[in-house]
């Protein structure tokens, strides 16, 4: 079987997938207590509940 032919394959085998695995993240629950979201078009004032976020910085730079 030629290259191309496997490539051809292998893209017709990765566009469904990756199509479901952007739909899954964009449709992602959000979390108790967070508004839906607004209408396109439409302006809101929304209070969203407190929430904790971690950080790591990572500095490639050798010592």
């Amino acid at each position: 079987m030629k290259p191309q032919t496997i490539l051809v394959i292998v893209g017709f085998l990765a566009i469904p997938i990756i199509g479901f695995m952007a739909y899954s993240a964009v449709s992602a629950p959000l979390p108790d207590g967070f508004p839906q979201p607004t209408a396109a078009g439409k302006i809101e004032v929304k209070q969203y509940p407190v929430y904790r976020s971690g950080t790591y910085t990572y500095d490639n730079v050798n010592k």
